[in-house]
């Protein structure tokens, strides 16, 4: 009901005052990187073989879109996975701005970007050399952006660099530990869950959209209150581990508000349930918009 939206944004509001933050307050967020062209700037580990590219031509890349990221970590073992079962996990990257002092392989491989027009893309014609994608900061922890159900946070412990299918976050020194082992845990409760939904928007199909600007204003437990609940959180963690396995949001979440909303801060079942009603009101009223739009 309306009434319970309201209560929810009053739970919310009490909880930015004291034991919430936005997201930013955490660390710094930004885009990932523009190629201008993912699919001749990504590349699998076949097309790396077939194209006679070195190591020294290639950054490890977070491959393009957020699926493997419904995750609390992203681990050096998930991107090989990734890496061998061929998606694009390589971001051709020739360490030279010079073209002269191309190898005959990255040589080859500019030419063929001539050839098919990759080079006259819009990015890539504004920036030079064309073939050399400008990097952003590699991030400390990745941000879904293009949900159905809320964003994850997932850390970068395969330390790659991502594209714009994703943000990333650079958290500040003094929150680092804390935010690469606890954050992207601590930020599935439910009060985060309904602050996405007020905060982002709803793109196409019903998905939940949130923007660099909108995920800085996302409410998240802050660094003192993810201090004081590392105990508990860690106790749930393999059960989370799991359920984000399964994709079973729903039950990570409330496992969450357990031990952190009710445990560590006091609130009552009844409170984090309206939180937990008030968020599934808005994404199931979202979902429902975005059938409606794909109807002919």
């Amino acid at each position: 009901s309306e009434e319970h939206t309201s209560e929810a944004r009053r739970s919310l509001e009490s909880l930015l005052a004291h034991d919430f933050c936005p997201l930013e307050t955490w660390g710094t967020i930004s885009l990932g990187a523009v190629t201008g062209r993912n699919s001749f700037f990504a590349l699998t580990k076949t097309e790396v073989e077939q194209l006679g590219l070195s190591r020294e031509s290639l950054i490890p890349l977070c491959p393009p879109g957020s699926q493997h990221l419904r995750r609390l970590s992203f681990e050096k073992t998930d991107w090989e996975h990734l890496k061998d079962a061929d998606k694009r996990s390589w971001l051709f990257w020739p360490n030279r701005i010079d073209a002269q002092s191309l190898s005959q392989a990255e040589r080859r491989y500019v030419e063929q970007g001539v050839s098919t027009k990759v080079s006259t893309a819009y990015k890539c014609r504004n920036r030079s050399p064309w073939w050399r994608v400008p990097l952003t900061n590699k991030a400390d922890a990745f941000i879904t952006y293009m949900n159905s159900f809320g964003p994850n946070i997932c850390t970068n412990d395969a330390d790659v660099y991502h594209l714009n299918s994703c943000h990333g976050i650079v958290f500040e020194n003094r929150n680092r530990e804390l935010g690469m082992g606890y954050l992207p845990l601590a930020a599935l409760n439910s009060a985060t869950a309904f602050s996405a939904e007020i905060v982002g928007r709803s793109y196409g199909g019903g998905l939940l959209k949130l923007e660099p600007r909108e995920s800085a204003h996302l409410a998240v437990p802050s660094a003192d209150t993810v201090a004081g609940a590392c105990a508990e959180l860690d106790s749930i963690r393999p059960r989370v581990v799991q359920d984000l396995e399964r994709r079973d949001f729903e039950h990570a979440s409330s496992l969450v508000d357990s031990v952190l909303l009710e445990g560590s801060l006091g609130m009552s079942r009844e409170e984090t349930d309206i939180l937990a009603h008030a968020a599934a009101k808005l994404r199931a009223r979202r979902m429902a918009r975005g059938r409606k739009e794909k109807r002919p």
